[in-house]
């Protein structure tokens, strides 16, 4: 597969170089969340959440409630399909998602213990293949990594941009 090929690998790609630069300080001036919405823009989407937007608000918080207490494994079991990495990488973002919005501490907990064990898979397709459960790999985690990045230590933000590099290379 060549990445030019596929747009969002591409921009995904050149995000990380940027970001795997040697230059610590411009990391930390990059503004965080900016992927589809900014930072300014969270107590208005809050405030939809609760009014206007309040039908399309209920399933994501229900599908994240429902996933409290329950975490990925340590590990990716070997025979995972590429349906199963789909899966995977679009579970991430609802609770990314809630965390955002609800700003509440056990959906936080949940999206980001979630997000820091993906980064600790050593894969994320299957037979290592660059299909498509790694490019839902890589989007979820992806807009997971920019939603939650305040909420990570500096070292939890180099492990999910290392593995995010990792696996778009």
């Amino acid at each position: 597969m060549h990445i030019l090929r596929h747009p969002l690998l591409y921009v995904i790609y050149l995000a990380l170089i940027v970001s795997q630069q040697s230059d610590s300080s411009r990391i930390s001036t990059i503004e965080h969340p900016r992927l589809f919405f900014n930072q300014s823009g969270i107590s208005s989407l809050q405030a939809k959440a609760a009014t206007s937007h309040a039908q399309i608000w209920a399933p994501i918080l229900e599908q994240t409630n429902q996933k409290l207490g329950s975490l990925p494994p340590q590990q990716v079991s070997y025979s995972a399909s590429e349906e199963d990495f789909r899966t995977f990488g679009n579970n991430i973002i609802p609770l990314a998602f809630t965390c955002t919005i609800s700003q509440d501490a056990n959906h936080c907990n949940l999206a980001k213990q979630t997000l820091l064990r993906y980064a600790a898979w050593t894969k994320w397709s299957e037979n290592s293949e660059r299909n498509l459960g790694l490019a839902h790999m890589i989007f979820g985690n992806a807009l997971a990594y920019d939603w939650l990045h305040s909420r990570l230590t500096q070292a939890e933000q180099a492990q999910v941009r290392t593995a995010l590099a990792n696996w778009t290379q």
